[in-house]
């Protein structure tokens, strides 16, 4: 049974979108594909339930890495990878370091299926649940905390506290990790005295 495929194709030559489509179905899969070639487009259709997105690098109006910038902050689980005439070794080191899965050229595109196997085994083998308790009292700095946890690729179960009560309420042995500002108000001694049951703990 071919294995089935949630797809975003983000490139302005159909013929290429459909080649891509036409090399995953030899492959084996059963790709369901949206193909688009704008940004608003490309924003109506980004979901984290994708599997996968390929897109283009060079679009008149909207590059591919213009594309990861938005799937890093939005759905940074989804494997990204680039399928492109070229990109220089410098281009391509700088998109993985923002996020990206894979690139490969369009006149290799029989890697292509290679290609999203990997990044799809790659975000499983990241992608878990993580029950998160966070002592911090600015709204702000406990989402940023949040945001990074998921561009790392988890899915953090959060309750955030900034007082002695409520942190003392929602302490559990459940907790993959407490987050904690070291400066709030009469709550620096809470680590050394109640804490010793639900390590790791990051200051």
């Amino acid at each position: 049974m071919p294995d089935t495929l949630k797809i975003l194709i983000l490139e302005d030559r159909a013929s290429d979108a459909e080649l891509m489509v036409h090399t995953l179905k030899r492959a084996g899969f059963a790709p369901s594909a949206v193909i688009v070639d704008t940004k608003e487009a490309f924003l109506a259709n980004l979901s984290p339930d994708l599997d996968v997105i390929l897109a283009g690098y060079s679009l008149p109006q909207f590059t591919g890495r213009d594309a990861l910038h938005l799937v890093q902050n939005r759905c940074p689980s989804v494997p990204f990878i680039i399928v492109t005439g070229t990109l220089s070794d410098d281009e391509a080191a700088a998109m993985y370091h923002e996020g990206m899965a894979d690139f490969l050229l369009k006149d290799r595109l029989a890697r292509l299926p290679f290609s999203v196997r990997k990044a799809i085994a790659a975000k499983k083998n990241v992608h878990r649940k993580l029950n998160v308790l966070i002592l911090e009292d600015q709204p702000e700095d406990a989402e940023l905390m949040v945001h990074e946890l998921k561009r790392a690729g988890f899915v953090p179960s959060v309750v955030r506290v900034d007082t002695k009560e409520t942190f003392l309420a929602a302490l559990t042995p459940h907790i993959d990790i407490i987050l904690a500002d070291y400066c709030l108000n009469n709550l620096i001694l809470i680590h050394n005295t109640y804490t010793s049951s639900c390590l790791p703990y990051l200051a």
